[in-house]
């Protein structure tokens, strides 16, 4: 059962017949609470026909409080009773999610790992939050941010598909001099990054990062000077061209990838790494000792 099974089954039936008995409370027709709420008028019928306790009962039953029920419903009474739809609905889903977590929380014991007071987070994330923060306080990355912007796959365990790969929504960019990021970082999030990362992990499994940064001339110097081991690829006719050399590329169990790019494809350089601590002591040394 996912968080929105639990809103829609367990939560938002008890706190749709509170909310209807309040907005009745408050002199509001059958009519238009049908209206508000965006539901039949027999429907608001049905769960006027069933008592208030009844709803309330329920959801202290489940481990809520009866004054921080009460304290949603009037809100979400307020606004109704206002006509502010829209912030009904903004904070309506902000409730109902917030209530359904709590419950999932408390509930299902493979999920308690993953809980901080009643709240789901996921240390996956979190680290590779910690590690983009830690990378935009580089003063001189901008440098290293190709045209089409950067984005790091991170594949906590063995990865077979796309899905099971986190990266940015969004892109690291440069903006007058610095970094800066669009997005979250979630699953599936990458297709190019992370499609490089499920087929380097076909031939070297202990590769859990790949990053792309610009291609310039003086940072496969340096890389070559730290020992790694370099691959380059391109140019390319087609994107088919590219996925061959890329499929060829990481077969032979590279540290970097310099990719020459083509039709439609920016030079860039791959990085693959085995972990954010070795990822950032390459980038550091690159930054260090590279002609920026």
């Amino acid at each position: 059962m996912i968080i929105h099974d639990i809103a829609s089954k367990k939560i938002l039936p008890h706190l749709r017949g509170l909310l209807i008995h309040e907005l009745h409370r408050r002199n509001i027709s059958q009519h238009r609470i049908s209206k508000l709420l965006g539901v039949s008028q027999p429907l608001v019928n049905k769960y006027l026909s069933k008592p208030y306790n009844g709803y309330k009962g329920k959801l202290v039953a489940m481990g809520f409080s009866e004054g921080e029920i009460l304290y949603v419903v009037n809100n979400l009474a307020s606004y109704l009773e206002k006509g502010d739809v829209l912030r009904f609905v903004i904070v309506s889903n902000y409730y109902v999610n917030e209530l359904a977590t709590r419950y999932a929380c408390r509930h299902l014991y493979w999920l308690r790992e993953f809980c901080v007071k009643g709240s789901l987070v996921d240390p996956f994330i979190d680290e590779y939050k910690d590690f983009v923060s830690r990378l935009l306080s580089k003063p001189v990355l901008y440098k290293l941010i190709p045209e089409v912007g950067t984005n790091i796959a991170y594949a906590p365990r063995e990865a077979v598909d796309l899905g099971e790969v986190i990266a940015l929504t969004g892109r690291i960019v440069r903006l007058d001099g610095e970094v800066a990021y669009a997005g979250e970082p979630m699953y599936g999030a990458s297709r190019h990054l992370a499609r490089i990362l499920v087929l380097a992990q076909k031939y070297n499994k202990g590769k859990r990062v790949v990053m792309n940064i610009a291609n310039l001339p003086w940072v496969s110097e340096v890389s070559a000077r730290m020992g790694l081991k370099i691959v380059e690829t391109g140019p390319h006719d087609s994107q088919d061209s590219f996925w061959r050399a890329v499929q060829e590329a990481v077969a032979q169990r590279p540290d970097v990838i310099v990719d020459q790019g083509g039709k439609g494809l920016e030079p860039n350089i791959y990085l693959l790494a085995r972990d954010f601590v070795e990822l950032e002591n390459v980038l550091d040394y690159i930054l260090q000792h590279g002609v920026v």
